[in-house]
C-alpha cells in the first residue's frame, strides 16, 4: 500500500494553500493511505467556523476517509479539535508505519516554542 504524508495545512488562515491541497488530493492513487501530520486546522478555528472554501477541504477529507485510510496525527494547533462529523478519519497522537517510520508532529519535540509562546502572552 502506498502512503502519502502531509502536514501544516493550517486551514482557517489566509495563507493556507487550499487549492493546491485539493489538487494534491486529486492525484492520490485509489486506495493510497493518507497521513495528515498535524496542524491541518489552525487552533482558533473549528470545522464550524471555517470559510466555505476551507470547509470544502474538511469535507473532502471526510469523504476520502470512506474510500481510503485517513490518519490525522494531532499537532499543536489541532490537538483538541473535534470535527462535527469526522467520517472514518482516525485521530492519533502519533503513528507508526510498519516498523519503518514513526510519524509525530514536531511540537512534541520542541522545547523552544512553548517557552517562547509563554513569554509572549
Amino acid at each position: 500500500m502506498q502512503t502519502f504524508i502531509t502536514s501544516d495545512l493550517h486551514l482557517g488562515i489566509e495563507q493556507s494553500r487550499v487549492d493546491a491541497f485539493l489538487a494534491f488530493l486529486d492525484t492520490l492513487p485509489a486506495g493510497a493511505q493518507l497521513v495528515l501530520n498535524g496542524d491541518i486546522i489552525t487552533h482558533y478555528y473549528s470545522d464550524r467556523t471555517l470559510s466555505p472554501e476551507h470547509s470544502r477541504v474538511v469535507d473532502r477529507l471526510r469523504h476520502a476517509s470512506y474510500e481510503r485510510e485517513v490518519i490525522w496525527v494531532r499537532g499543536n494547533n489541532d490537538k483538541h479539535l473535534q470535527l462535527q462529523d469526522p467520517g472514518n478519519i482516525k485521530f492519533v497522537a502519533s503513528y507508526t508505519l510498519g516498523k519503518r517510520l514513526y510519524i509525530a508532529h514536531g511540537h512534541r519535540f520542541d522545547w523552544l516554542m512553548p517557552t517562547t509562546r509563554a513569554m509572549l502572552i
